[in-house]
C-alpha cells in the first residue's frame, strides 16, 4: 500500500476514489493506455473485490491503482530529483486476490 511517485510531473490537487466504468491507465512497465477493468481481470482480481481498490488521481489521470501498479509515467527514473511517496492505509481491509501465473 506504498507507492513511489516523480514529484516533479505531480500536479495538485490528488484525490482518492472507487474505479469507474472506461478508467484506462498506462500500468508500469507498458507503454500503451489499459482499462482499469482488464488490467484487473489479468490479475484475476474478482469483480466483487474491485470496486474497493482506490485509485490515487490527478484530474482524470490515475496515477497508481492502490496497491497493485503504478502509472509508467509517474514512475521513479534516475532523472528524478524528488520522490513522492504515497502511503495508503485502509480503514477496512481490502481483501486483494491476485492470482498470477
Amino acid at each position: 500500500w506504498t507507492a513511489y511517485l516523480d514529484l516533479a510531473l505531480i500536479r495538485y490537487p490528488l484525490s482518492l476514489r472507487n474505479p469507474r466504468p472506461g478508467d484506462r491507465f498506462v500500468p508500469l512497465g507498458m507503454t500503451g493506455h489499459r482499462k482499469v477493468k482488464d488490467f484487473f481481470i489479468d490479475l484475476k482480481i474478482p469483480s466483487e473485490q474491485r470496486k474497493k481498490i482506490p485509485l490515487l488521481v490527478q484530474g482524470d489521470t490515475i496515477l497508481w491503482v492502490g496497491g497493485l501498479r503504478i502509472h509508467e509515467g509517474f514512475k521513479v527514473t534516475p532523472k528524478t530529483k524528488t520522490v513522492l511517496k504515497v502511503f495508503f492505509e485502509p480503514s477496512e481491509p481490502v481483501p486483494i486476490s491476485v492470482h498470477r501465473p
